[in-house]
């Protein structure tokens, strides 16, 4: 299905690592060629270890027999190599997919492809641990990082990425960015998901919300300011209150200081 973006006001054009952002008055829409490794699963006879895998998945989920010849196909020669490359090209598809609903099914074929990996297909008694505990960590991390991306899209946040632009900018920029838009809370939890050290990510954001509460026009009593600031920061550890204190003292905020 081709589709046409057609708008009757102007437009501006946003160059991005992977593609391009149109932003109009109403709408934000993202344009960027469609990456390789979808195309590896979804092109029309494509026999690409991901494809297979992907096909193996569908045939298993209506209970269709072509699933067990798909996955003998995937075996090869004393190993398990085309099995674990199918299921780093489902993961790879994943990732690069934006739409919430495919990438969920591209996952569920990955962890099905992964369940045949504990032991090699054409010697039960290999051991494949190792490469498990690899695909583990991969799957992991790949739907932790799509978890908060779509998140990210959600209308509270407004602040849509793709994977490749998450990987570019880096999880300090991220936080950054959430901290500029007032979003401490989401900023949190984003530290916690990600499991950041507490310098770089919550202390750091409980600084910054100090810091906010100081340069805010509307507080102008100080006392409250202060108090605010000690209930929330006062049992955290680790909080560099220096930080807080030379921006109250360049305010000349003092009962703060």
């Amino acid at each position: 299905m081709i589709r046409y973006l057609c708008y009757t006001s102007p437009v501006w054009l946003s160059t991005e690592i992977d593609g391009i952002r149109i932003i109009s008055g109403r709408t934000l829409d993202f344009f960027q060629r469609l990456p390789q490794e979808i195309f590896n699963i979804f092109a029309i006879l494509s026999t690409s270890p991901g494809a297979k895998l992907f096909s193996a998945y569908m045939d298993y989920k209506y209970e269709n027999q072509m699933a067990e010849m798909l996955l003998n196909e995937l075996k090869s020669s004393g190993a398990t190599n085309g099995l674990e490359e199918a299921v780093k090209q489902c993961i790879a598809a994943a990732s690069n997919e934006n739409d919430p609903s495919i990438q969920k099914l591209l996952l569920k074929a990955a962890l099905f492809g992964r369940s045949f990996l504990c032991v090699n297909l054409n010697n039960p008694k290999i051991s494949m641990r190792p490469t498990v505990t690899v695909i583990n960590d991969l799957c992991t991390n790949v739907i932790r990082d799509l978890r908060l991306i779509n998140n990210l899209q959600h209308i509270n946040i407004s602040m849509p990425l793709t994977f490749k632009q998450f990987e570019l900018i880096g999880t300090s920029i991220l936080i950054d960015r959430l901290l500029r838009r007032n979003l401490h809370e989401f900023a949190t939890s984003v530290t916690k998901l990600l499991r950041m050290p507490a310098e770089e990510g919550e202390n750091r954001i409980l600084v910054q919300w100090a810091v906010q509460q100081l340069v805010n026009p509307s507080n102008t009593n100080e006392e409250a300011i202060a108090n605010a600031i000690k209930a929330h920061l006062g049992n955290v550890p680790g909080i560099p209150f220096i930080d807080i204190v030379k921006e109250a003292f360049k305010l000349k905020k003092f009962i703060v200081v």
